[in-house]
């Protein structure tokens, strides 16, 4: 996706397409779920359950996107690969802070795998960059 996005030869904006995508995405996941799962069995609709479902579709989905192929063209392919390898760590750390969610030692060792390499991976391609801007 990465690359697609940087090389893309856009005609529209990605806040010009994303309405589009999350109409479409509705409309084939909600046949597909029909089809596989049946009706929901949700025992009641309530205020909070529509406000995630709002929260979870146009602003974290639709605004996540567009945001991420704005970026995305603006930047290196690198870059846009380190920032991406962040999304999983703040969703864990949000998870514990907000959710109160427990954070095993074994998922503590993986966020800091995943920050170690980032940082690695900046410092090395920053040391790429440094020895090519010096020959």
């Amino acid at each position: 996706m990465i690359l697609h996005v940087k090389r893309h030869q856009w005609v529209s904006r990605p806040i010009d397409l994303a309405p589009w995508q999350m109409l479409f995405a509705t409309v084939s996941l909600t046949v597909m779920s029909l089809a596989i799962v049946g009706l929901p069995h949700v025992k009641s609709w309530t205020p909070e359950l529509w406000g995630l479902l709002l929260f979870i579709g146009p602003v974290a989905t639709s605004l996540c996107f567009v945001i991420s192929a704005e970026y995305g063209r603006r930047v290196s392919t690198f870059t846009m690969s380190n920032v991406t390898l962040g999304v999983p760590v703040v969703g864990v750390l949000a998870s514990a802070v907000f959710l109160h969610e427990h954070i095993t030692a074994l998922l503590a060792i993986g966020l800091a795998l995943i920050v170690g390499s980032v940082i690695f991976a900046t410092w090395a391609g920053g040391r790429a960059r440094k020895s090519v801007d010096e020959g």
